[in-house]
């Protein structure tokens, strides 16, 4: 199962899972990363995949995340000592009952399985198995639950942590302080549904929902996340996910598609994304045009690039779609200039008409200068959030199912906590 996970061609191929080649890659720089997804998006397979990688040194030819060079001690850990033997031993050995025939069908290779020891506290769960790595040595890899507490987690040095759903933060601070000595370097991991709330370990990796974080904060202290919604994976049909989804009531509903513990009122947008999201289609040349952007210098990491949508008005109906999108970070104005043209010169714009550019002009007239159809936007705060909302509601404001930069920043648009 291994050898055949994120292959490069076929329906189920590795380009079409972006989230998870971008969370793996992250871990080059990256000490602890949050992987949180909609249900079945392949989380748990995603960090048992890294795990395997890890544990057996046997990295893909297209693997650009972090490598360790020599065996490695490594946990992974779930919520109770039942959700750890039937889903994540499951994933890794192929089977509930470590003693079970199945073993060596899971993520973990049959040839690489040495000796399993058995654990105490529940039938059939392994409490650790050594792994054979490619040096010919031994890694080991201890199963742990989070009802175990936090003392359970002290102790020795650890490469690597895997932590599936949401852990308590005591534990995942404890596990923070194994990273010392010939560990220092280690890597820790998260794969959650944020079912569990905006808890204080999911607001480290999502800033927009937290007080005093910033996503520059959190790369600086080494921390990264994707957000994997349930139709960003090819494996999840339109008609599958409908139905779950369909059969999901409240709050719940959205977490469980995108992953993202909604915090309630503060978000800014709760339409739900079936009312306004439609799949792309050919806008008809008739349809009137225009663009609209946020212009900004600073890294994508620190998401203080240049944004900018395209929208075309079906003036019969009164819809308007937004079918088209770009970002840039850390590029010059002719750059950003050159790409919004490229869908048109004769389409006009509206941006944002603050500072200055480093000619003294403000940004409005410094992209004018380059040739652009740009007057200032209407920045009422309120007012805007009240005609979006009700254009959304009313399907009258749609984006196409292309546009998920856009839809990201949609999920996780907050108010202030404090206005």
């Amino acid at each position: 199962k291994f050898a055949c996970m994120f292959p490069e061609t076929g329906p189920l191929r590795r380009e079409l899972y972006h989230h998870h080649c971008q969370f793996f890659s992250d871990g080059k720089w990256a000490q602890y990363r949050a992987f949180i997804g909609g249900n079945g998006t392949g989380k748990t397979e995603g960090g048992g995949f890294e795990l395997v990688c890890h544990l057996t040194g046997e990295y893909p030819d297209w693997w650009t995340g972090w490598r360790f060079n020599r065996p490695i001690q490594a946990w992974c850990a779930g919520d109770t000592t039942k959700t750890v033997r039937n889903i994540i031993q499951q994933k890794l050995l192929g089977s509930k009952d470590h003693r079970g025939s199945d073993n060596g069908t899971g993520i973990i290779p049959g040839a690489k399985l040495g000796k399993i020891a058995p654990s105490n506290q529940l039938a059939g769960l392994a409490d650790s198995i050594q792994i054979k790595h490619k040096s010919g040595k031994w890694s080991s890899l201890e199963l742990k639950s989070y009802e175990q507490g936090r003392d359970s987690f002290q102790g020795t040095e650890i490469d690597f942590i895997w932590l599936d759903e949401q852990c308590p933060t005591d534990i995942y601070e404890e596990c923070l302080h194994r990273f010392r000595g010939k560990s220092v370097d280690g890597r820790l991991i998260l794969t959650f549904t944020g079912l569990k709330g905006a808890t204080d370990v999911a607001l480290m990796f999502l800033p927009e929902l937290a007080d005093g974080i910033t996503l520059e904060k959190m790369r600086a202290l080494s921390r990264a996340r994707v957000v994997c919604p349930m139709n960003d994976v090819p494996h999840l049909t339109a008609d599958e996910i409908a139905q779950k989804l369909g059969n999901t009531t409240g709050a719940a509903r959205e977490t469980r598609r995108t992953g993202i513990p909604y915090t309630g009122s503060g978000r800014i947008y709760r339409v739900d994304e079936s009312v306004f999201v439609v799949e792309p289609f050919m806008v008809p040349r008739y349809w009137s045009r225009v663009w609209a952007a946020d212009f900004g210098f600073g890294s994508e990491e620190n998401g203080a690039g240049t944004a900018c949508v395209w929208g075309a008005w079906d003036r019969e109906n009164d819809i308007v779609y937004i079918y088209a999108e770009y970002f840039q970070a850390e590029m010059p104005r002719a750059v950003h200039a050159a790409a919004i043209q490229g869908r048109g010169k004769w389409i006009p714009g509206v941006g944002d008409y603050a500072g200055k550019a480093d000619d003294g002009k403000t940004t409005l007239q410094a992209y004018q200068a380059l040739g652009l159809d740009i007057t200032a936007a209407d920045k009422s705060v309120m007012a805007g959030i009240d005609s979006v909302t009700e254009r959304l509601s009313q399907g009258r404001l749609t984006a196409f199912a292309t546009c998920q930069r856009g839809l990201g920043e949609y999920r996780l648009n907050q108010f202030a906590r404090h206005g």
